[in-house]
């Protein structure tokens, strides 16, 4: 008689447990980490794959296999750089195998052209030192020395 009381006590505590337990949990947005590398799970549990995504103002992309960028990496014909952290180099100098290199507001690397008055990248996107572009001396640290602009006087 006891145990048909504890029986009929515990089996709707029991279900209801089970209610809540079995219950789906929604899925946040977050980074996740695994041996090979960094991706991001969307709110609806899919993940960004071959895809730029803007999280918290910072841009970044995700190759075909989901994982995040990192490093230099060409996308529809234009070179880009990603930090360790996966964030885009943007209106930003970095140094890469001995060089430095510009990339633009929009990441892309720049290419043949000035940045400022002060420095000169080549068309592979280095930075030009000791040499002359234009009739302009670029000095060994890449400093452009313009005549009589009473910078250099």
């Amino acid at each position: 008689m006891k145990g048909r009381a504890v029986r009929k006590l515990l089996l709707p505590v029991l279900t209801a447990v089970m209610i809540v337990l079995i219950r789906p949990v929604p899925v946040q947005a977050d980074w996740i980490q695994d041996k090979f590398g960094w991706w991001f799970q969307e709110d609806d549990g899919s993940f960004p794959a071959s895809a730029w995504k803007e999280i918290d103002g910072v841009w970044y992309y995700f190759k075909d296999t989901g994982y995040m960028a990192v490093g230099p990496m060409v996308i529809d014909d234009v070179q880009y750089y990603f930090h360790s952290s996966g964030a885009m180099a943007s209106d930003e100098w970095i140094e890469f195998r001995e060089d430095w290199y510009y990339f633009n507001k929009d990441g892309s690397l720049a290419r043949n052209s000035w940045i400022g008055d002060l420095y000169y990248v080549d068309k592979l996107g280095a930075m030009v030192r000791d040499k002359r572009v234009n009739g302009i001396y670029i000095d060994e640290d890449g400093v452009a020395e313009h005549p009589g602009d009473g910078f250099f006087d």
